[in-house]
């Protein structure tokens, strides 16, 4: 292994997890689609030496971006939000004054919310040309490129250095950490605050949820690694919170300081979850194909509930395609389509009740949404309906067990 770690520079990287050859997750096809998809070996690392799990070999972002319109901001429900916003005010004061820039802004769902919480001056960047259009079309300057130096120049010129520098779910896509950390050096004045969250890998390693695995997340982070990160590039986390979002999420707010090169040692039982990740993630795999056998051979439909990147993870990750009957999404944009890998049918909410037969509904959304799904489906299903959670913060060997 010649590879080096994102954040430390070691080169002393560990298998965590190997998943095998597997599709682009937002690649949906169409009904009848012919030929082979692009596949790419989806495996974790982690460094020896910081703890930083990371994809060592990513897809180049030309070939994984070049054609998603399947995932904006406005979909996906976002509770936290208002606690974000909240926290940055806080330790901002009056934001009347203040100028903000998102990176990576998408539709400009989160840019309205910070300019309707007063802020004064409010500048995005996106790189997916329908996203940063929509973000436009909301009244914002949106630059629709990535993130590099140059584009970071340009901004401050035309508007001045920013108070606040806001990454909201990025960081884990950025295969250049020091790259990036450069890029808010130039955006941030001296003063300012950076904003940052990330998907929290210690909630997946601590349920053996092999979800959180996915070909956009080149960096998974766990709170110390996250804070290391932040020190060794030259900010000093003020704060950290989590929030029960999408499986769990870190947000950390620092401020400029003296680079800190020391690599603090990981503790042990963070050590331990990911050296047995693997393992834990296999006896799970046997666990759900059998337990979905057996529901089969009792008769039971098996609907999958939730198409994003987690379920197409776990779906082709742990071979349950043929276990499953088809896939049911709320997204009309979706629906009529196949989901990558196991090219299950995408179908409307309304199809669990097709026929009058036992259901086990397999839940493939975020936990804080899981209720609302429920209460839906319920009264479309004529006959019985099981659900099961496959996706963590729940801890998905318990939700197996309880229906085997």
């Amino acid at each position: 292994m010649t590879h080096q770690c994102r954040v430390c520079g070691g080169r002393d990287l560990r298998p965590v997890i190997d998943l095998g050859m597997q599709p682009i997750a937002h690649r949906f096809l169409e009904p009848g689609a012919s030929g082979d998809e692009f596949r790419h070996r989806l495996a974790l690392h982690a460094c020896a030496a910081c703890g930083l799990a990371q994809i060592v070999d990513p897809i180049p972002p030309a070939v994984l971006y070049g054609d998603y319109n399947y995932c904006f901001s406005a979909w996906k429900p976002q509770p936290h939000t208002g606690d974000e916003i909240a926290t940055i005010l806080d330790n901002l004061g009056d934001p009347r004054a203040r100028a903000v820039f998102e990176v990576a802004c998408n539709d400009g769902t989160f840019l309205n919310t910070l300019r309707d919480s007063g802020f004064g001056a409010v500048v995005g960047l996106e790189p997916n040309p329908v996203a940063s259009e929509i973000a436009r079309s909301k009244g914002f300057t949106v630059y629709g490129r990535m993130i590099d130096e140059a584009v970071c120049r340009e901004a401050v010129r035309r508007h001045g250095r920013f108070d606040l520098v806001v990454a909201r779910q990025v960081v884990e896509h950025l295969c250049d950490l020091p790259a990036f950390f450069r890029c808010v050096d130039i955006l941030l004045k001296d003063d300012g605050r950076l904003f940052v969250d990330v998907p929290d890998f210690d909630v997946a390693l601590a349920t053996a949820d092999c979800s959180a695995v996915w070909e956009e997340h080149v960096n998974y982070f766990t709170e110390p690694v996250l804070s290391h990160a932040f020190t060794r590039f030259g900010y000093r986390p003020l704060l950290l919170k989590r929030y029960d979002f999408s499986g769990g999420a870190l947000a950390i707010l620092a401020e400029r300081a003296a680079a800190v090169a020391e690599t603090p040692k990981l503790a042990d039982d963070v050590w331990a979850r990911i050296l047995t990740f693997d393992r834990r993630v296999r006896s799970y795999a046997e666990l759900l194909r059998s337990t979905l056998e057996r529901h089969r051979a009792r008769g039971a439909r098996i609907v999958l509930y939730g198409v994003g990147c987690r379920a197409c993870t776990v779906v082709n990750g742990l071979e349950l395609g043929p276990l499953i009957d088809f896939a049911i999404d709320d997204q009309p944009e979706r629906q009529g389509k196949r989901m990558a890998g196991s090219r299950l049918e995408i179908r409307a909410p309304r199809m669990v009740g097709e026929r009058v037969t036992p259901v086990l509904c397999l839940l493939a959304v975020n936990a804080e949404n899981e209720d609302a799904v429920k209460a839906r489906l319920k009264p479309l299903a004529p006959g019985p309906l099981t659900f099961a959670s496959l996706l963590s913060p729940n801890d998905v060997r318990a939700e197996i067990e309880r229906i085997r």
